[in-house]
């Protein structure tokens, strides 16, 4: 015997910058700048080169902000079924 489960889709408008505004997203990026940081703060601590120190701390931001945009991209935003 088959059931058929109905699944109640929710839609919330506004729902990246909702999910922008919660305290576990707050949380996942604090701990994504603390892996990039971590992953970056040898690298930068034995450069001598003031200029080459500047790169590495562009590619520091540009990879945080790859990470944070990943986590709340409209790609993850997606309906969910319960």
């Amino acid at each position: 015997m088959k059931i058929k489960t109905t699944r109640q889709i929710n839609l919330i408008e506004q729902g990246k910058n909702n999910w922008e505004s919660t305290t576990e997203f707050n949380k996942r990026v604090d701990e994504i700048r603390r892996n990039v940081l971590d992953k970056y703060s040898p690298i930068l601590s034995t450069e001598k080169n003031w200029f080459k120190r500047q790169i590495i701390n562009i590619r520091l931001w540009l990879e945080m902000k790859k990470r944070i945009d990943e986590l709340s991209s409209w790609k993850n935003l997606h309906v969910t079924a319960q």
